[in-house]
């Protein structure tokens, strides 16, 4: 083999050898990018389910305290036993309050824990005034801004922090 035959193959294996190297170090760059991608998708996508459930949660509660408070009003009235007006309450508001349920598991599911504790206090709260309107004709629902207050700047702050951004 002369010098010239040997200074091809010496090019084209080079060639092939640099080609590879790049297509390597492009692999390795771009493995890393799709991985920050899915991570941050994946991060995105908490933050969704997050957002969907708090919205239809609080929704859920205004209706059902809504509609408790219309019920009330039509019904008093014909019902002043307070365990009837409670056991006709529960059967006629049932599919209501199952809805509101399923809202309350949904975000219990997709919370972290201070939106978890806060979820569990205004719930109580929430059961309590409902109890309370219905059994007693109360106004049970009195503070409602004061009891979902905290609930909600909980929600806020943990959808800040999955978005990244810093605290207030």
């Amino acid at each position: 083999m002369e010098w010239s035959e040997w200074q091809g193959l010496i090019g084209a294996l080079g060639g092939v050898l640099l080609t590879g190297l790049i297509g390597l170090v492009t692999a390795k760059l771009s493995h890393g990018w799709q991985r920050e991608q899915h991570v941050e998708d994946c991060r995105q996508a908490r933050a969704d389910r997050r957002r969907d459930a708090y919205v239809a949660y609080l929704a859920q509660a205004q209706k059902v305290g809504d509609q408790t408070s219309l019920w009330i009003d039509v019904n008093s009235e014909n019902l002043s036993d307070p365990k009837g007006r409670t056991i006709t309450y529960m059967r006629e508001m049932a599919e209501r309050t199952h809805e509101y349920d399923a809202c309350l598991r949904r975000v219990l599911l997709a919370a972290g824990e201070r939106v978890q504790a806060a979820t569990r206090t205004y719930d109580a709260w929430f059961r309590e005034a409902t109890r309370a309107t219905v059994s007693e004709l109360a106004n049970g629902f009195k503070g409602w801004d004061e009891h979902e207050a905290p609930l909600i700047e909980a929600m806020h702050r943990e959808l800040e922090e999955d978005a990244g951004i810093p605290e207030r």
